[in-house]
């Protein structure tokens, strides 16, 4: 018999999403996507270590879960979470996460383009962290005509500020090999 999940309290949804583990039923996931109230459980889910590892709640599965719900959920605040989840611990949470990010962030369309810029543009990042942006960029830029020109223009200028770095690194090589001469 199926739950009857509209009738339950956000919480207890949630507890439900939890205990599934792997086998997420559809009706709940939809139910969750339809509770902007859920970003909040969700984000704690995300957080807080206890639900990353196995034998924990939702045996690891309720935070991977919670990653691509975030996705499906498409508020300012669940894109907010994603980007701060994606630049806090995207060197920890490993290949396959950080693979399907993009495709993760890439949901939210246009809205996510100033965000994923800033984590492209943070040079203090893990280059796999800034790459995961990149795709999701491209992935905008392909599904929004209307946003290709502006992010085409910001990798224009991604590698010609590259260029322009390592000739000035090539010109300090130099200018240091002839006073060492």
């Amino acid at each position: 018999m199926a739950a009857n999940y509209q009738a339950m309290t956000t919480e207890k949804v949630i507890n439900e999403f939890i205990s599934s583990e792997l086998r997420v039923p559809i009706p709940l996931v939809k139910e969750i996507c339809n509770r902007p109230d859920s970003v909040p459980y969700l984000a704690r889910i995300v957080e807080e270590d206890i639900y990353w590892e196995i034998g924990g709640p939702g045996d690891a599965w309720s935070s991977i879960h919670a990653l691509h719900l975030l996705g499906g959920i498409k508020t300012t605040e669940a894109l907010h979470v994603l980007i701060a989840t994606l630049r806090d611990y995207g060197e920890d949470i490993g290949n396959w996460l950080l693979g399907s990010m993009p495709s993760i962030l890439a949901n939210f369309g246009p809205s996510a383009i100033g965000p994923l810029k800033a984590v492209v543009l943070d040079e203090g990042l893990d280059g796999f962290v800034r790459g995961a942006a990149s795709k999701a960029l491209v992935v905008i830029a392909y599904n929004h005509s209307e946003c290709r020109e502006p992010i085409i223009k910001l990798f224009r200028q991604i590698i010609r500020d590259a260029d322009v770095r390592d000739a000035e690194d090539s010109d300090k090589k130099c200018c240091l090999r002839k006073e060492s001469l």
